[in-house]
């Protein structure tokens, strides 16, 4: 791995002169990601992971982005799924939590960095251990237990493998309940969504649609909510949109739910920017990421429901085309991250070091508009270089100077708010804050409305901090919200 590349790096300065020495200032904030996969050495053993945290130090960067979960299966003991199979990787060995450990003494974070909707990748023989959600809800399973995404000629296997489909609320639950069991039981810096989409089908075009995201259920609850029967066409506005807030309604429940359990916890995800960005923003429903996968990441920074956004910036520096790629979407993503963090992901496997130098000035440099993002994160440990598989983080340890820390988190202002409304799935949610007095009596804002999911969550983002009151069904339920903080809502009882 990195270590056969690493130069040796001084721990110390050497202070001695006859000059007084002059004195550095500190290094500004930056995000210096790294994205570790699951698939490859990283942190599968005790002495991966102590090579990891050295290689990261010694590489001036503070973030790892590990991938704990690949495919409906995991690297830590305390999970609701089952080992990961790797020949590499004792199913004892709790990973993210000795990697926590050992990362956190050197001052690293850590996000766990979930592979959400795809569950195994395909081949001759199926996940081994019974459990495993593809052999209890895949291929196999009949009616509604067979939570398979597929597309609307039937066809359950993608390029990428089998994916769970957004649309199923049950589905849905073991989703959010293994990331919500993660920042349980680990002391994460942050939860880190890659695959946060449906996948992408043969076939689709902005104009025919995309042939992804017809599981029954999934089809059943849409006809139900606006009436209708048989197959949508994959080009219906109305069933592209309900595509679209099953992804939302699931990365909005996650946000919710583990920022309940732990307010300063980062949600982070990995973005789909393919080809090229829109010039505009009136054009994002234009990109692959808004009509192709249903990833509508611009409008999820504006309701805050990531607290990060990494971009996968995989583009080759050498050709002009796939440069101004990368410009293109830097720009578009600087000027529209409103109050949350950005890190640009780089594709650094597919450039040499200097072409990846050349793309990180490109980050640092501020946008049209004055714009900055917070930093970089690469892509990825072990294909960190196409000419050799640690050179970039081997250019990065050359470079003298300290480890920047990373951004702070704004001072919130504003909160949230999450509840279940049960039995329901699309149900209308209203949402009044309080703005009488004692003079003038109890009044209440014009409400927001949102709607419930399959499960009949809800919630709501940046919300000014006060009273406030809830109405769904025939129950009135009256909580405060606080800056900072999740205000999660008793289920009312049955009526």
């Amino acid at each position: 791995m990195l270590r056969r590349y690493l130069v040796p790096v001084l721990a110390l300065a050497n202070f001695v002169s006859a000059a007084p020495a002059k004195r550095t200032p500190p290094p500004q904030p930056q995000i210096r990601a790294l994205w570790v996969d699951g698939f490859h050495a990283g942190f599968r053993s005790p002495q991966e992971c102590d090579q990891l945290v050295a290689d990261a130090v010694a590489a001036h960067l503070n973030l790892l982005l590990v991938q704990v979960r690949r495919r409906g299966d995991s690297f830590y003991t305390h999970s609701l799924e089952p080992p990961a199979e790797d020949d590499a990787y004792r199913p004892d060995f709790d990973a993210l939590g000795y990697l926590l450990e050992k990362a956190h003494a050197a001052g690293l974070r850590v996000h766990a960095w979930l592979n959400v909707t795809p569950i195994w990748r395909g081949g001759p023989q199926p996940p081994l251990d019974p459990k495993h959600v593809f052999n209890l809800h895949g291929l196999n399973a009949p009616g509604a237990d067979n939570w398979l995404t597929q597309t609307d000629g039937g066809e359950k296997h993608f390029s990428v493998g089998y994916f769970l489909d957004p649309g199923h609320p049950a589905a849905v639950q073991h989703i959010v309940s293994v990331a919500v069991n993660v920042v349980r039981n680990y002391p994460v810096d942050g939860i880190h969504l890659d695959f946060i989409r449906y996948p992408e089908a043969e076939g689709s075009t902005e104009a025919g649609g995309s042939h992804a995201g017809y599981n029954p259920v999934s089809v059943e609850r849409f006809h139900k909510r606006y009436g209708g029967t048989g197959q949508p066409a994959a080009n219906d506005p109305q069933w592209s949109a309900w595509r679209r807030e099953q992804v939302t309604n699931l990365v909005r429940r996650i946000y919710l739910e583990t920022h309940a359990l732990k307010p300063e916890l980062e949600l982070s995800a990995a973005l789909i920017p393919w080809g090229d960005a829109p010039m505009r923003r009136a054009d994002w429903p234009h990109a692959h990421a808004y009509w192709r996968v249903f990833q509508d990441w611009l409008n999820w920074l504006d309701a805050g429901w990531l607290d990060m956004a990494v971009p996968m910036n995989y583009d080759v520096q050498a050709k002009k085309k796939t440069r101004l790629y990368f410009e293109h979407w830097i720009e578009l993503e600087k000027n529209n991250k409103k109050d949350r963090q950005l890190a640009v992901g780089l594709g650094a496997y597919m450039n040499s070091v200097p072409e990846s130098e050349a793309q990180l000035r490109r980050v640092a440099a501020r946008s049209s508009l004055k714009r900055a993002a917070d930093g970089y994160a690469i892509y990825s440990y072990f294909a960190s270089s196409k000419d050799s598989g640690g050179a970039l983080l081997a250019k990065l340890a050359e470079k003298p100077g300290a480890t920047p820390p990373l951004p702070k988190r704004p001072a919130a202002k504003e909160g949230s708010l999450a509840g279940v409304s049960p039995d329901t799935d699309g149900a209308t949610v209203e949402i009044s804050r309080k703005i009488g007095n004692a003079r003038t009596g109890k009044r209440w804002s014009p409400p927001i409305r949102v709607l419930t999911d399959g499960n009949g969550f809800f919630g709501a983002t940046r919300l000014k901090p006060g009273a406030y009151r809830v109405k769904f069904g025939d129950h009135v339920l009256e909580t405060q919200v606080t800056a900072g903080d999740v205000a999660v809502l008793p289920v009312p009882a049955p009526r």
